[in-house]
């Protein structure tokens, strides 16, 4: 073992110009030094030589200290060995039972590595590190040392795969350092944000509306497309699109996909960007009025259907309406859902243009024969047709006086008395019937049945008078009377007031329905085609056989 001898004779010690006081600090100095040397301390000496597997080294200290030749022989720095060269090394551990101290020049290179890395931690500069291994939560990098790298911090999308980043080289950010505990926390995701933050910038400084840019397809939703234009994310509204209609965004674009668009709209504040797809083609709006003028008959597609009609496309971009009004000259033909689906091409005839407001009128009836002016010489009112009864509802009947001719019969005309309508009896049947009105250029037609028989109030009205018995049969029951059905069919009431005397009202014949009963004429009133009954002062030997008139369904 190689000591330094430590001169300790003070009698010569004024001989070499030392004063005793500058000895003992110097002494003091080196002891505390000595005494500082603990494992982990970084320490530099000159090589005294090599051999046994170790290489000795001179770190000025009482005892030598040894690196074992293992961790060196790999090293560029292993051919320079020689006593004399310059080497680092972190103490392992105290003197052992040879007296040496025992050092790692392995951990030394880990130290600079260390302070390398925090140097990057400090100045915000980035480190080269190679996935080696997938651990729980992320990767464990190798940037000289270990180094993690947690899921949410790889890219700026979640990766599914983490397998197949082992062996990729990421530059990175470190985000923790904590040399004592070795624990280095690192980013390739700040990085990237980093820079897509840069270019927002540069985009947002140049963007203008009008501006045509390139961008990649990174969502698509049912409202429209989110793209990625370099650092920052725009909308393609699904109406701008196409100038035509557009179902679904996935039908025109796909996930990945680089797309041209125009800038329609920046807001600075919140940078929401608006794009555009159709604008790069020319609106076919604004010279439809050349090509399509009114009166233009065109081959169109069927978009889709509502209730007031259907939607045609006649060129690409331009749709129109087509109002079930302007299918059939029958207003009351809603067939239009059967007749025509969406896809199917149909020729129809433009009514009206207004490029401003973007609508278009179509019509397929204005381009057949107009049935109702061909009706009209023999449909005058007074007149009388052959009709054939289409519907049944609660205002009357629908009949048809001719193809695509529709007119009605009010509930009012079908009869002279009430009569209820059963449309399973009456739909299909054919019928005469007297013109009322007939409007051609409204489409109107209103007929009526009972026009075609004798007026039985009139009858009536001319054949009695008040205080004439009459027969009957009690129709309805209310809480001021009964309505009684007389033999002609026409309906009168018989007040409580008129009830029998001597009788409470409901042990009278007028309390059952059905019942025959035998009544007098109370009053007339011919302009409100009204009867009043009464049930007293009837002879009680005046014989009850009702014939009552069947009443037509």
């Amino acid at each position: 073992m190689h000591r330094e001898p430590i001169p300790w004779d003070r009698s010569d010690s004024s001989s070499d110009g030392f004063e005793t006081e500058d000895f003992q600090s110097l002494l003091d100095s080196f002891e505390q030094a000595q005494a500082e040397l603990r494992p982990g301390n970084l320490v530099s000496g000159s090589v005294l030589s090599v051999k046994d597997n170790f290489v000795y080294v001179n770190i000025d200290y009482k005892s030598e200290g040894k690196i074992p030749l293992e961790q060196i022989q790999h090293e560029p720095i292993f051919d320079a060995i020689a006593p004399g060269q310059f080497i680092e090394a972190v103490v392992e551990s105290t003197e052992d039972a040879d007296g040496y101290i025992l050092l790692s020049y392995e951990k030394a290179g880990q130290n600079k590595i260390y302070e390398d890395i925090e140097k990057c931690y400090l100045n915000r500069r980035t480190v080269r590190g190679r996935v080696v291994e997938v651990v729980k939560g992320g990767l464990m990098v190798d940037v000289g040392v270990r180094a993690f790298l947690p899921g949410s911090q790889i890219d700026l999308h979640p990766v599914r795969d983490l397998y197949r980043l082992v062996d990729q080289e990421f530059e990175l950010v470190v985000l923790q350092f904590n040399r004592p505990r070795r624990n280095i926390v690192v980013s390739h995701r700040a990085l990237l944000e980093d820079r897509q933050q840069r270019l927002r910038q540069e985009i947002l400084a140049k963007l203008s509306p009008g501006q045509i840019l390139e961008g990649t397809v990174k969502n698509i939703t049912e409202y429209g497309v989110f793209l990625n234009l370099g650092g920052l994310d725009g909308l393609l509204h699904k109406t701008d699109i196409s100038w035509g209609r557009v179902h679904h965004p996935a039908d025109h674009f796909q996930l990945g996909q680089r797309i041209r668009v125009m800038v329609l709209h920046h807001d600075p504040e919140s940078n929401k960007v608006s794009l555009g797809y159709k604008q790069l083609e020319p609106d076919p709006w604004k010279t439809a009025a050349e090509r399509i003028p009114p009166g233009t008959v065109v081959t169109g597609r069927v978009q889709s259907y509502a209730p007031y009609g259907l939607f045609v496309e006649v060129e690409h971009g331009i749709e129109g309406l087509l109002h079930r009004s302007e299918i059939s000259w029958n207003p009351f033909d809603c067939s239009y859902r059967e007749r025509y689906r969406p896809g199917d091409r149909i020729r129809l005839q433009i009514l009206s243009l207004e490029v401003q407001a973007r609508r278009l009128s179509l019509s397929i009836k204005r381009m057949l024969p107009n049935p109702w002016e061909q009706l009209q010489p023999r449909c005058q009112p007074g007149d009388c047709l052959e009709v054939r009864v289409c519907a049944a509802d609660g205002y009357g009947l629908l009949v048809e006086a001719a193809p695509e001719v529709v007119g009605r019969i009010h509930r009012s005309d079908l009869s002279w008395i009430r009569q209820p309508i059963d449309p399973a009896r009456v739909v299909g049947t054919r019928l005469q019937a007297v013109v009322l009105e007939f409007n051609p250029a409204a489409q109107k037609l209103i007929l009526g049945l009972k026009q075609l028989e004798e007026n039985v109030w009139e009858k009536f009205f001319d054949r009695h008078q008040p205080g004439d018995m009459v027969q009957g049969v009690v129709t309805r029951i209310v809480d001021f009377g009964a309505f009684i059905r007389l033999n002609e069919g026409l309906e009168g009431l018989c007040h409580i007031s008129e009830f029998p005397e001597g009788c409470p009202p409901e042990a009278t014949a007028l309390a059952r329905v059905g019942q025959p009963v035998c009544v007098r004429l109370l009053k007339l009133n011919p302009a409100d085609r009204r009867i009043s009954l009464s049930a007293r002062q009837v002879p009680s030997d005046v014989p009850v056989t009702p014939t009552l008139t069947s009443p037509v369904s």
